[in-house]
C-alpha cells in the first residue's frame, strides 16, 4: 500500500510531511543503509533542510533513537512510527505544536491521526 514503510520509504516520507510548516525547510531524511542518499525521497529542488524533524527509514526503534542521539542530540521525541520508519522532533516543535493556532499544532495533530 501506498505510504507503508517499505523500499526506500517514498511513501512514508510524502505521507508524514503533508502539511508540515516548511518555513525552514523540509525534514531531514535517515536510512539505515548508509550508503543510499537518503534525502532522495524529497524534492530536488529544495535541499533546505529543518533540523528540529527527522525521518528514518529502515530502522528499529534502538537503532532510530541511537541514530538521532548520534547526529542530532539526545532531545528528539519520536511522534510518529510505521513499521521501520519514524518521525521525531525537537522540543521546540513540541512546545510550539502545544499552541493549538499554530501550524505546527496542526501537523502534530494530523500524524497522531495517521495508522
Amino acid at each position: 500500500m501506498y505510504g507503508n514503510c517499505n523500499g526506500r520509504g517514498y511513501g512514508y516520507v510524502r505521507r508524514v510531511t503533508e502539511g508540515i510548516p516548511l518555513d525552514r525547510g523540509r525534514p531531514r531524511v535517515r536510512s539505515v543503509d548508509e550508503a543510499y542518499p537518503s534525502d532522495v525521497v524529497l524534492p530536488e529542488d529544495d535541499w533546505n533542510r529543518e533540523s528540529r524533524v527527522v525521518i528514518g527509514i529502515g530502522f528499529t526503534e534502538a537503532e532510530f533513537l541511537a541514530r538521532v542521539l548520534a547526529t542530532d542530540g539526545p532531545s528528539f521525541s519520536i511522534v510518529h512510527r510505521s513499521g521501520g520508519c519514524f518521525t521525531a522532533v525537537s522540543p521546540e516543535i513540541l512546545r510550539e505544536g502545544e499552541d493549538e493556532g499554530s501550524r505546527w499544532h496542526a501537523w502534530l495533530a494530523r500524524l497522531r491521526q495517521l495508522p
